[in-house]
């Protein structure tokens, strides 16, 4: 048995999706994973999906554990660490010490780890630079779209520009407040806010901008599922989506450049309606975008060629423990507290 732990939200975060993905892949491959949630019978409803998640109280030292780069300390706290194999995810190469993670035992983690699963080049290249004695066991994977690519839309899109703003508030709030002072008629700006990914979808069909308000990321989804289904995108990559943030699709501005932000958003919107629609170098753009994405190696085709090649063993790898982790929700909800009053005092660190 596969664990990829998952923290609890039912916030739209892609990092969940990610681990949910690639338990639901893993699956159809016959290969027996399950998301573990701190509580069983606990699963994220934002979107859908087909993936096995835990059931009972009860898991054993024996089986095997992916683990977030932000949620070791956690399964620490069970001696998970001490008593069970495992492999780290990492999400975001920034985050890699975290607010959730002691400083003192971070390395011993990243040491004692079979293998270090790194979601886009840039998160690669900043592990590997932490830890460079590592870098045999430091594998890259990226997030498949296979539902994104899936969809269809109408090449005639609306006149909307759609953005998260949970992405750096500050910065979306001024930007967006500040082009509706600017704003051709018939055009409007539609967050997208804690909505399902059904409605996400039919949002971004019909927009034709997106703005993107990056922080450091890992390798951000948003942007990504924009540009898919027509969008030009304009902001910040974050860094971990620089590897494919190219024009004419991609347009960068800098995270806190708030003029260009709007300087850039306007022109678009002139060209748009000027052409009223994409023209040709944008769509050949966003096929190129696509061609590329399905030549990526997902995380359950990492796992599985890893286990068909022996390379890692998921069953009985170490002596069975005389007892079984409980997975408790006021544990889990007391770790949560500390992390967030760790977070305020390390602010000025991270």
């Amino acid at each position: 048995m596969i664990n990829f732990y998952c923290p609890l939200g039912q916030r739209p975060n892609g990092g969940h999706k990610v681990i949910y993905n690639a338990v639901e892949e893993l699956n159809s491959l016959n290969i027996n994973a399950r998301v573990l949630h701190p509580i069983p019978n606990y699963r994220l409803k934002w979107f859908n999906s087909k993936a096995k998640v835990n059931s009972h109280k009860k898991i054993k030292s024996s089986e095997y554990f992916i683990i977030p780069e932000i949620c070791l300390s956690l399964l620490d706290e069970y001696k998970i660490l001490n008593h069970s194999k495992y492999s780290i995810l990492v999400q975001n190469g920034y985050l890699y010490l975290g607010t959730e993670n002691p400083r003192e035992s971070i390395k011993k983690f990243y040491e004692n780890a079979d293998f270090i699963f790194c979601v886009s080049q840039d998160t690669l290249e900043v592990i590997t630079m932490l830890f460079p004695d590592l870098s045999k066991k430091i594998i890259l994977f990226e997030p498949l779209m296979t539902k994104f690519l899936a969809e269809k839309f109408d090449p005639v899109k609306m006149k909307i520009i759609s953005y998260m703003p949970r992405k750096n508030p500050l910065y979306s709030d001024i930007v967006v407040n500040m082009l509706k002072l600017h704003l051709p008629k018939k055009w409007e700006i539609i967050a997208i806010s804690g909505q399902p990914e059904n409605k996400v979808i039919e949002l971004l069909k019909k927009s034709s901008i997106f703005l993107s308000f990056s922080g450091l990321e890992g390798n951000p989804l948003p942007p990504l599922e924009a540009a898919i289904l027509g969008n030009i995108v304009i902001g910040n990559h974050g860094n971990g989506a620089k590897s494919y943030w190219n024009e004419p699709l991609f347009i960068k501005v800098n995270q806190d450049d708030i003029k260009e932000y709007v300087k850039k958003t306007l022109e678009m919107i002139k060209q748009i309606d000027l052409d009223n629609n994409i023209n040709s170098n944008y769509e050949d753009s966003r096929l190129d975008l696509i061609s590329s994405l399905k030549e990526r190696t997902s995380l359950a085709t990492v796992i599985s060629n890893l286990i068909a090649s022996k390379q890692l063993n998921t069953s009985q790898l170490k002596e069975e423990v005389e007892y079984s982790y409980s997975i408790s929700f006021y544990r889990y909800l007391s770790w949560r507290i500390r992390v967030k009053l760790k977070a305020k005092s390390n602010h000025s660190i991270l």
